[in-house]
């Protein structure tokens, strides 16, 4: 477990590195090591498809997935692997088909919902359906943990922020600071996201940055961030002036 544990927080690492700076040497020795402790392993076998996956290696990808899908039928994160898969290759349809299937099969899930999320906001879809599709995601929250409330309010503000719909995405992390009102990230997105709605959201970027004020002080490092943006905003808008 250890090693497994090592070779994702390493993975995770990489991908916080912009891709020319990455390099996946540590993170394929930590794999190989944990796997030779645990070959079945099916959470090793999915970290090794995504690092395939970040390194272009498609056709590995697929073959790896393909295998893991045969052996596991009924892992839910396999078959989501499966259907996230068809969405790289362009086939919404598919994957819209296979997550039908996970959910009558195996149920309603934080994961499941996110793959929803990603195949919305990936494929071409009428207004009405989306509308309605995007909505279930939202319902019925609080029948999940807290962690998993979490992760879904923040994958879907995610979705939605990347979809340009930065209104919603700011609804959704205003739960997220509600529920965890020492949540850093959640302040810092509505502060950064308040940048996007420009006079609509003075009130939010202000009460963001006072909650920031609060957890770290006023020379916290999400606290000067936000600063230096307010700062080069303000800038900008001089110069528009001149």
């Amino acid at each position: 477990r250890a090693a497994g544990r090592i070779a994702n927080i390493l993975f995770a690492k990489q991908l916080q590195l912009h891709p020319s700076e990455r390099d996946w040497t540590s993170v394929e020795e930590a794999l190989q090591n944990a796997l030779k402790i645990a070959p079945a392993s099916i959470p090793l076998q999915l970290l090794r498809s995504q690092l395939f996956a970040v390194q272009g290696k498609t056709e590995l990808v697929q073959e790896t997935i393909a295998s893991l899908s045969r052996d596991h039928p009924d892992s839910e994160g396999v078959q989501i692997a499966l259907a996230r898969s068809a969405m790289q290759k362009g086939q919404w349809s598919e994957a819209r088909r296979l997550l039908k299937i996970i959910e009558e099969k195996l149920g309603d899930s934080v994961s499941l919902r996110l793959a929803w999320a990603d195949v919305l906001n990936r494929s071409d879809v009428g207004s009405s359906e989306s509308e309605k599709a995007w909505n279930r995601l939202e319902e019925k929250v609080e029948q999940f943990s807290e962690p998993d409330q979490i992760r879904l309010l923040e994958g879907l503000a995610g979705a939605w922020f990347r979809r340009g719909a930065f209104n919603k995405a700011r609804q959704l992390w205003s739960r997220v600071a509600q529920k965890q009102p020492h949540n850093t990230r959640a302040h810092f997105r509505l502060f950064v996201l308040s940048l996007s709605l420009d006079d609509q959201a003075i009130d939010v970027r202000e009460n963001a940055l006072n909650r920031l004020r609060k957890i770290e002080g006023n020379d916290g490092t999400h606290v000067r961030i936000c600063k230096a943006i307010q700062f080069i905003r303000r800038a900008e808008i001089s110069k528009t002036k001149v």
